[in-house]
This record gives structure tokens, sequence and C-alpha cells, in this order.
């Protein structure tokens, strides 16, 4: 999850100069979304929702194409 617009609750942790982002670099993902949380939870939780419907909605896929129920 992105966050271009908030201060602080980005993968730009302040060395985007060094060629890498802050991921590649080890940046505690879940460390950040709770922080994140504290600040706007609805937002975490919208995204939460979404990531957990786009996942059930993906796995059924796979159930019907295991199926073959196309």
């Amino acid at each position: 999850m992105h966050i271009a617009v908030t201060t602080n609750f980005s993968c730009d942790d302040g060395r985007l100069g060094e060629g890498s982002c802050a991921v590649a670099r080890k940046m505690d993902y879940n460390q950040a979304v709770a922080k994140l949380e504290v600040h706007w939870p609805a937002v975490v939780a919208e995204r939460r929702f979404a990531k957990e419907a786009a996942e059930a909605k993906a796995q059924r896929l796979r159930n019907m194409r295991a199926a073959g129920v196309h």
C-alpha cells in the first residue's frame, strides 16, 4: 500500500537518492502499517477489506479452474 501524499507513511524513508526503495532496504512493512493505522484506521481497514476480497476472488477462480468449471 502506497500513500504518496502523507508524511512519514510511505516507502520514502528519506533515502531514495541511494537508488533503491525502503522495501529493498528491509523496511518493516508491519510496523509501517501499524503507524498508519494509528492515524488513519479507516484507511487501513478499507485496504485490508479490499485485499481480503481480492484474495477470496482469486481463490474462488483457482478452485473453479481446479474443478474444471472454467
